[in-house]
C-alpha cells in the first residue's frame, strides 16, 4: 500500500460518506471551490461498495502510475464520487476546467457521462447542452 496516499484516502472517504463525492490534490486539500468543472479522465477505477483506506490508498497510486500515458496537459487531482443511479463508487484522476463547453468536449473524448460545477454542485451529462 502506498502510505504517501493515507492523509488524501481518509479525507476523501469522509468527502464520499458525507457529500456523495470529492475533489482533492494529493496533499489532501480539497481543491478551493470555484466555479470550475471537473472532468473525469478515463480509466478510473470503479466499485460496488465503499471502499475503506487501504483500498483507496491503492487506488490513488495506482491511477498515479498511468497518468503519464493519458498526456493530459495540467495538474490532475483525485477525485471520486458515488453514483446513486448505479450504486456505483467511482475513483479517478480529475482535470479542471474553466468553460463548461470545453469541459463536455473533454468528457466526451474521455468517455465520460456527465461533468461536474465545483461552485454549484451541478451535474451536467455530456448529452446535454449547459445553460
Amino acid at each position: 500500500m502506498s502510505k504517501a496516499y493515507i492523509p488524501a484516502a481518509r479525507q476523501g472517504l469522509r468527502h464520499l460518506r458525507a457529500q456523495g463525492g470529492f475533489t482533492l490534490d494529493d496533499n489532501a486539500a480539497p481543491v478551493v471551490r470555484r466555479n470550475l468543472w471537473a472532468v473525469s479522465l478515463a480509466g478510473g477505477l470503479y466499485t460496488d461498495h465503499l471502499p475503506d483506506v487501504r483500498e483507496l490508498a491503492e487506488a490513488f497510486a495506482e491511477l498515479r502510475t498511468r497518468e503519464p500515458r493519458l498526456g493530459v496537459p495540467g495538474p490532475t487531482y483525485l477525485g471520486g464520487w458515488y453514483d446513486r443511479d448505479t450504486g456505483t463508487y467511482s475513483v479517478d484522476l480529475t482535470v479542471l476546467v474553466d468553460d463548461p463547453d470545453e469541459a463536455l468536449a473533454f468528457a466526451e473524448s474521455q468517455g465520460q457521462d456527465a461533468i461536474y460545477n465545483l461552485m454549484t454542485g451541478k451535474t451536467v451529462r455530456v448529452s446535454v447542452p449547459v445553460d
